[in-house]
């Protein structure tokens, strides 16, 4: 009886602190990684923190939603070149970032949408540690990208010829990341508009939060899957009462009614060498503290 009534009081412990803790706990530690279950025209669709061995099929998924916006085709012309930039980019920012980040996956148990915030509550030890390694989980998504993209496998054997092929193409990559960084120069003058749109609405007297990245496969796109993912984890955002509102930069034009079916807001618009650079924001909800 007395283990029976521990364990319910236990189940029930964890419970209240899934309902109440927020997406990054501001002493660093876990938050419960539960699932929540989210109902899309009449599918059963989950939302879940990704577990360590899924970050390469949530990665897998930015990378495809996020193939043809348009700041990647210019950096990128190379859709081989694109994929391979691109997963290095956000495989890093899944590792870090992964106790804020959320996907989706459907009945089958295959993540569909995912979606990233920056983690921007860790301790600084942490932040200081992450920085640090933020180059050699680049390198390592390079090797993992390049041997899947060449060898169609990863292990040590493709990891050695993923790092022939990087010596190889070198030149090449060279010359990308040229554009890259030509286009960067553009950036920081869009960064410097975006914070001038803050400060007209004086959003940045509030605790704002960064979404850095969603994206949604194809075969689920137009379903609602997106909107819905965003929706619950920012909701899980608000009940922490932390945060005054959310920000997000979209290169993509057409992504931007999207943005404000979902409540978010455009501040204003920069174009940097052809590109359109939208900054938006979004107001936390205020939630009545537990009693």
């Amino acid at each position: 009886m007395c283990c029976a009534a521990s364990a319910a009081t236990r189940q029930e412990a964890s419970l209240w602190l899934s309902r109440r803790l927020p997406l990054c706990s501001l002493q660093g530690v876990d938050p419960p990684a539960g699932t929540r279950r989210l109902e899309l025209a009449g599918a059963h669709r989950s939302m879940e923190r990704p577990a360590l061995k899924a970050v390469h099929e949530a990665t897998e998924v930015l990378v495809s939603a996020n193939v043809e916006d348009p700041v990647y085709v210019f950096c990128y012309p190379g859709g081989r070149m694109r994929r391979i930039f691109l997963y290095t980019l956000f495989y890093p920012q899944m590792v870090i970032s992964r106790r804020c980040s959320r996907v989706m996956k459907n009945a089958d148990g295959q993540i569909v949408c995912t979606v990233i915030f920056d983690d921007d509550r860790m301790k600084p030890l942490l932040q200081f540690l992450s920085a640090l390694s933020m180059s050699l989980l680049m390198f390592y998504a390079l090797l993992k990208k390049v041997a899947l993209e060449f060898f169609h496998s990863w292990n040590v054997l493709t990891a050695i010829g993923a790092l022939g092929v990087c010596i190889l193409l070198a030149p090449l990559s060279l010359l990308f990341w040229l554009r890259f960084f030509l286009f960067f120069t553009g950036f920081l003058r869009g960064s410097m508009a975006g914070y001038f749109y803050m400060r007209k609405g004086g959003w940045h007297k509030k605790r704002m939060k960064h979404l850095l990245a969603i994206g949604t496969l194809a075969s689920e796109q137009g379903k609602g899957g997106g909107g819905a993912l965003m929706r619950a984890a920012i909701e899980e955002l608000d009940a922490d009462g932390y945060y005054g509102g959310y920000y997000l930069e979209s290169s993509n034009p057409r992504n931007v009614p999207f943005y404000e079916r979902n409540h978010f807001t455009s501040l204003g618009s920069t174009s940097i060498f052809g590109c359109v650079i939208t900054n938006l924001v979004r107001p936390a909800k205020e939630v009545a503290p537990a009693p």
